[in-house]
């Protein structure tokens, strides 16, 4: 399953700021073109561009830019081709 879609990947999680640490060049791309924001709790999320490549249990595996991997939620993932 390749899909295009895209999601809201929360700015201060754990994981998300690991892996920001981690492979820096390729978040500074996504994050140049990423819309940004804010959920009820005044939770800031990153709105990007991906492709969904599987589904596992109630999460999606959706990989980035520069082929960074993550695990989505599936409530945070919308569909742009049917």
């Amino acid at each position: 399953m390749k899909q295009r879609c895209r999601v809201m990947i929360p700015a201060q999680a754990p994981e998300t700021k690991q892996s920001r640490l981690l492979f820096k060049k390729e978040w500074v791309s996504i994050l140049t073109d990423a819309g940004e924001r804010v959920g009820e709790n005044e939770e800031t999320f990153h709105e990007v561009e991906g492709e969904l490549i599987e589904f596992r249990e109630t999460s999606g595996i959706v990989v980035l830019k520069g082929g960074i991997l993550a695990s989505v939620p599936m409530y945070r993932i919308q569909m742009l081709e049917a």
